[in-house]
């Protein structure tokens, strides 16, 4: 079987479905990314074979006349994937990346043959379309991770991931907090942000599945990545919104008691700011009932089929001559 994934310019995607690309590879199959030039460098590194497209979709669908792909495998919103499958006439797949607001039933190419969903029961937007479940395997690209960062120094770890107004927010307003402060974020993120507290150490190129088994809460921004991850291991999530999509996601983490949201724009202008992240750290960390409900999710995440299950399902997909569901 030879599948293509079409990722949409955006690294987020690209590494929710590496595992699957993997699986497939790993079950004898040939597997292709199609991808924009600015993704190239990622999905070498992924150790996955890349087909740099420069010219966006006619230059992925030329490139698939000439390959001959039995399934293609595209993000949420459809984009180049969607229309390189309708332009072959094969299945197109589908794959989410976590639990933000529903995905459209169509596009303008059709709905997909398929979803893949790596969302848990508890998380999980119902879609319309046939669809099967896949386990969450955390990865945000390759690192590598020093003795230090995995030693318990003795008071709980936060990593903070956020855009730069909520990161500085929430790094003054940790500052007073007893705890150990990672931040995750790039070195310009690092200039940018100027002196921090004293409690915050700052680590670049340090991808959250290696990270995140270490610390006791989370606090981001409300992303399908940082969310899934966190809920694989277990971590109790502390979501500062600043959008509509991504409060859909703190709101369901919220109730699924796995976290606290906080909406950015509802107290960042009021003078007890901090005092608000202040006090939602230390509910999540004194808390057990946020600990069980994050346990909870990743117990639910571990009973999901892993993705080298849902190979046998696209090879019976790809075998299929006419569009039909997969039991």
């Amino acid at each position: 079987m030879r599948v293509l994934f079409c990722p949409c310019p955006d690294r987020r995607w690209l590494y929710s479905v590496v595992p699957l690309a993997w699986a497939c590879r790993a079950a004898g199959h040939q597997v292709r990314v199609a991808a924009a030039p600015t993704l190239s460098d990622a999905i070498v590194h992924t150790g996955l074979p890349v087909v740099v497209v420069e010219s966006g979709v006619d230059d992925a669908i030329a490139f698939a006349r000439d390959w001959g792909p039995d399934l293609v495998v595209h993000d949420q919103s459809g984009s180049g994937g969607a229309a390189v499958a309708s332009a072959l006439g094969v299945r197109n797949v589908r794959h989410l990346t976590g639990f933000g607001p529903p995905p459209m039933d169509t596009g303008p190419d059709g709905p997909p043959t398929i979803t893949v969903d790596p969302a848990p029961p508890s998380l999980r937007v119902p879609v319309r379309t046939p669809w099967r479940e896949v386990r969450y395997v955390p990865y945000h690209g390759p690192g590598a991770l020093t003795a230090w960062r995995a030693r318990f120094t003795g008071r709980p770890r936060i990593c903070v991931t956020a855009g730069r107004s909520v990161c500085r927010l929430t790094l003054d307003a940790l500052g007073g907090v007893d705890a150990e402060v990672i931040l995750a974020t790039t070195d310009e993120a690092v200039r940018r942000l100027g002196k921090l507290p004293g409690n915050v150490t700052p680590v670049t190129a340090l991808p959250l599945q290696l990270l995140l088994p270490y610390c006791a809460l989370v606090v981001h921004p409300g992303d399908d990545a940082t969310s899934l991850t966190a809920a694989a291991f277990g971590v109790a999530q502390l979501i500062v919104t600043r959008g509509p999509d991504s409060a859909y996601v703190g709101d369901r983490l919220a109730a699924a008691g796995a976290g606290i949201h906080l909406r950015y724009h509802e107290f960042a202008d009021e003078p007890g700011a901090r005092a608000v992240i202040r006090r939602a750290t230390r509910t999540l960390l004194a808390g057990p009932a946020y600990q069980a409900a994050a346990l909870r999710l990743r117990a639910e995440i571990m009973a999901q089929p892993a993705p080298a299950a849902l190979v046998p399902a696209l090879e019976t997909l790809a075998l299929r001559r006419s569009p039909a569901t997969v039991a």
